[in-house]
This record gives C-alpha cells, structure tokens and sequence, in this order.
C-alpha cells in the first residue's frame, strides 16, 4: 500500500512555509507601503542606486527683438546604497518539535519574518529622521505642528496625493485631542485599519506604527523616501544532525536599502529631503 509520509511532503512543506514567510512579511510591515520602491532598479551586479536631481529654470520676459538667455539645469544624483542585510536563523530539535503540540516550523517561520518586517520598518523610520526637516517647537504633536508640516510640503512642492502622517503609540493619543482629527471608523474607513491607518486629519491618512518611538512623528510624501530591494527575502533550509536526526537549519535573509529624495534639494539643509517633515527632539 503506497502511503505519502514527509519524503513526499518534503517540498510542498518548504514551498508553504516559504510562502508563509512572504504572506507574513507584507503583512507586519506598516510602512513600506507608504514609501517609494525602487527595487526595480537594483539589478544585480550593482552596490548602489543614483537618482538623478535637477535644478530648475526660470522663465523671463524677452522684449521684442532681443535675443533670449539660453539657460540650463544643474545635474546632481541622489545615491541609495543597497547596504541593509537583516538575518534570522534557527534550529528546530527535532525530539522536542514531535512532543509540541505547536507546529514548530511554522511557527519560527512566522516569527522569522515578523522580525525582518521589523528591521525594515525601523530602517525606514531611522532614514525618516535622518533626512527629516525638524518642526519649529519640541514635544508632544500639536495641531499648529501638523499644519506647520503641511505647509512646509506645500512650500517645497511636496506631491499632495501621497502625504502620510506616521505617529507613533503616545502620539496617537494626542491627536485624539485634535479636534480635527477624524478616526478611521468615523469616515467609514475600517477597511483601512489593518494597513495601520488610523484616521485622517487635514485630509492626510495617519499612520500608528510600532517601530516609532515615544515622541516621534512625521509628515512625508511617498515621493520623499526610497526604499530599494536587490534581494527579496528568502528563506532555505539545510540538514543539522548535531541537533538530532531530522533537525533542520533554517535561514531567512533579504538585501535592501533606503534613502530620502532630493536630498538638499531646495536649500533646506545638508542631508535633508525637501519633502520629509519631522518632530524636533531639542538636541
């Protein structure tokens, strides 16, 4: 009688766990959605990405007769250095997996790539604070902050259609004293809850991300932050007999990097984006 045991499942088992792995991944990271993604650009072969940076034109009223002044565009690159190699690995014994009620595998695979969502989403927020053009005053958000970050977007030509607010925990707490700040089942959008949006104020989404720390919040659009993937993660998994027949390895890696736009762009600073807005922690 022929009977399908783990030989057979063997390869099915790590193609579902290894989807698993990816299911779990886009669904933990709150803020990569809300970031402009270049992976298709870090193609193999490259340690970095450079992002072209122009400067601007300035129209003139040429009199009648005269010639006009030929003009041209200084040309700079913003370069994103594919450098973040976050790493998760870890052994199942094999005796202790068979006497668990838990399924071990799964489990550690779930875990594995919560902690890569993580590591992404506080890159993010450490590249955010880099690059970030501090508010005017320091401590909890404010309405007056809000609307400072807003027209600081506004000013520097920040695309509207792709602002965010991202806040972190205590924070979301002060802006439930913002009259203005309309909660996500208020305007009908639980659908949207699960992404991490929270509401909306001055018709900007607000984001409550875990990865923040007490006191931080930002104001950015899409356009201001890049994130580039030259290796998606991935999961393998090799034979460990020191740890019992049958014990398995297993390893989860991914290869990325992150780095604001026009950086210096618009004379707001040295190594600052024009378009990321953030809270001024008075150093």
């Amino acid at each position: 009688m022929a009977i399908t045991g783990n030989t057979e499942m063997a390869a099915t088992k790590q193609e579902l766990i290894a989807a698993l792995v990816q299911k779990e991944l886009k669904a933990s990271s709150i803020l990569i959605s809300y970031v402009n993604d270049v992976s298709a650009f870090a193609v193999k072969g490259t340690k970095s990405i450079s992002f072209p940076k122009l400067g601007s034109l300035t129209a003139a009223n040429r009199a009648s007769g005269v010639a006009g002044v030929p003009q041209t565009a200084a040309a700079t690159v913003d370069k994103l250095d594919l450098n973040q190699t976050p790493y998760v690995s870890y052994v199942i014994d094999p005796n202790d997996e068979i006497q668990s009620t838990l399924n071990w595998e799964m489990e550690m695979a779930k875990l594995g790539a919560s902690a890569h969502s993580r590591f992404v989403d506080e890159a993010i927020v450490t590249a955010l604070k880099l690059h970030g053009i501090e508010v005017s005053a320091s401590g909890n958000i404010t309405r007056d902050l809000i609307l400072e970050m807003r027209e600081g977007l506004n000013k520097n030509f920040a695309p509207k259609q792709d602002r965010v607010l991202v806040v972190a925990a205590d924070q979301e707490t002060e802006m439930l004293k913002i009259a203005e700040f309309t909660q996500a089942y208020q305007y009908g959008g639980t659908g949207n809850i699960s992404s991490g949006e929270i509401g909306r104020v001055f018709g900007c989404p607000v984001i409550m991300c875990d990865a923040l720390a007490d006191g931080e919040f930002y104001m950015f659009s899409k356009s201001g932050l890049n994130v580039g993937f030259q290796r998606a993660p991935q999961m393998s998994s090799q034979s460990d007999n020191d740890y019992g027949v049958g014990a398995m390895k297993t390893a989860i890696e991914q290869l990325f990097g992150v780095k604001g736009s026009q950086l210096n762009g618009l004379s707001v600073g040295a190594n600052k984006s024009p378009w990321i807005f953030r809270y001024n922690d008075g150093v």
